[in-house]
């Protein structure tokens, strides 16, 4: 049970559960009610979306298990310690396991691909499974480059749901159906959004972690600069977060009544994330923050499921 215990803290099992929410919620709330409606359902299959999930949740955790190994030295000077760090998980079998997930979700993507005639698609895991073992090798102590490459592979997460489903060659590469407009614009602003929300998170915990990093020689945009300069690009983006929420909520085919629940939650978001803002000034307030962002992105990358009450 505690050996148990240990891997599901090692692979973050809660990260893991929210990309699977929300490539679920992308499909179901979003591109099947559109594809039905056109009678085009084939192009996502059940089984083409499990691939997918397969594919991406064996890189997000491979990535874990990397990043972690990577940072076992650091990871002793912090409040909560990972696993590797403490000498519960050891090191070499943890990469070797990475390692073998890695050339399964290349073989689930892969699989994908050529069920939909399609084999270069396959290159958008790949391009997630390269991001992160960059970061885990050195490009996350590189400034700022390391939360754009997380802030990154959030991104493509729904973005490779709608990919695999609407690109078509034959068809000047995207479906342009102006039945599709509104759903292709929905995935971009949830990018868009999950995008922002991570490099926000991101920046709140690096600064939280600043000590225990630059006493390994690990200097990260958050953890360099002045505080007040940090919080200066943390209050812009978090207007930005809340503005393209507010932009989602006006589309012409959100359902009214869900509009005021997602104008009040996002009120509320507001309040808890300023009043965060204010007091971020130790680990302890950086951690809530943090925590607080986390629960920011879950709500937004849930908000397709309004399309289900329209």
């Amino acid at each position: 049970m505690i050996f148990l215990k240990n891997w599901i803290r090692l692979i973050r099992i809660e990260n893991l559960l929210m990309i699977l929410l929300t490539e679920w919620v992308v499909k179901w709330a979003l591109i099947d009610l559109v594809l039905k409606e056109s009678r085009m359902e084939y192009r996502m299959s059940d089984s083409l979306f499990w691939l997918l999930a397969g594919s991406s949740l064996l890189i997000a955790t491979s990535g874990y298990i990397y990043n972690d190994i990577k940072d076992a030295e650091a990871d002793q000077y912090k409040l909560s310690l990972r696993p590797i760090a403490q000498g519960l998980i050891a090191p070499k079998p943890a990469g070797i396991i990475a390692q073998a997930m890695n050339v399964v979700a290349v073989l689930l993507a892969f699989t994908a691909a050529v069920m939909i005639y399609k084999p270069g698609l396959a290159g958008i895991p790949l391009l997630a499974m390269s991001l992160l073992f960059g970061y885990s090798r050195g490009i996350k102590c590189m400034g700022m480059l390391g939360n754009f490459l997380i802030a990154t592979t959030i991104a493509l997460v729904p973005l490779m749901i709608w990919i695999f489903a609407f690109y078509d060659p034959k068809h000047f590469g995207l479906l342009q159906s102006t039945a599709f407009i509104d759903l292709h614009f929905s995935v971009f602003f949830i990018a868009g959004f999950a995008f922002l929300a991570t490099l926000l998170r991101e920046w709140v915990k690096d600064r939280e972690d600043r000590e225990a990093d630059q006493k390994v020689g690990c200097y990260k945009w958050a953890g360099m600069n002045e505080h007040s300069f940090t919080k200066g690009y943390s209050l812009v983006t978090l207007m930005l977060i809340l503005l393209i929420a507010l932009f989602q909520e006006l589309m012409p085919n959100s359902f009214l009544p869900m509009k005021w629940i997602l104008f009040v939650v996002a009120l509320a978001l507001l309040a808890l994330n300023l009043k965060a803002w204010i007091q971020s000034e130790n680990q302890s307030q950086l951690s809530k923050w943090s925590l607080y962002l986390k629960l920011v992105l879950l709500i937004g990358l849930l908000s397709p499921l309004i399309q289900v009450f329209r």
